[in-house]
């Protein structure tokens, strides 16, 4: 589909191509590339004129040279956070005391959360609270093939390395 809208809008497409700086001059915006590997041109710096420019990735990482004053509006700084993705399987569901749950109600397939009332959202450091995680989800039951017992595809996403403890807790074991 997008193939078919730059044919039909008569688009230069530049493929293997690396935009290394970007600036106006006499209506229209000259684009210094760079061809990459893939490119019979590997190496080759060229200077393009446009009328219109689209930039499809975050400026801010983009490495691209902007003439000052070129851009109405800079974009902010995209406050990216560290997520870490543990998946993993156990026979044990997850436990409904760990979500202050009462005995024998279900717990849910997937919990997320979000801060408390008391809890600072500007806080970085603090950024899950007290629970620990943005969210957890069971994905889905299958068979072992070792044991051929059945066990739980379980997935967390959190901002830092989840810990034996936090693993006992949420599935209700008592460590020594």
């Amino acid at each position: 589909m997008f193939d078919h809208m730059l044919k039909a809008a008569d688009a230069t497409v530049l493929l293997n191509t690396t935009v290394t700086s970007l600036e106006k001059k006499n209506g229209k915006y000259n684009v210094q590339v760079s061809s990459s590997k893939g490119s019979p041109d590997v190496g080759v710096t060229t200077i393009k004129p446009f009328d219109t420019v689209i930039l499809t990735a975050p400026l801010q990482f983009s490495g691209i040279e902007m003439q000052k004053d070129l851009l109405k509006h800079v974009p902010d700084e995209i406050p990216y956070v560290t997520l870490h993705v543990t998946l993993f399987t156990s026979p044990l569901k997850l436990s409904g005391a760990h979500f202050n749950l009462k005995e024998g109600a279900e717990v849910p397939t997937t919990v997320l959360t979000t801060l408390g009332p008391e809890e600072d959202p500007g806080n970085r450091h603090k950024i899950v609270g007290k629970s620990g995680f943005f969210s957890i989800s069971t994905l889905k039951a299958i068979t072992n093939p070792k044991t051929l017992g059945k066990e739980y595809v379980y997935k967390i996403f959190s901002p830092e390395k989840v810990t034996k403890e936090f693993l006992s807790s949420l599935f209700g074991i008592q460590r020594k």
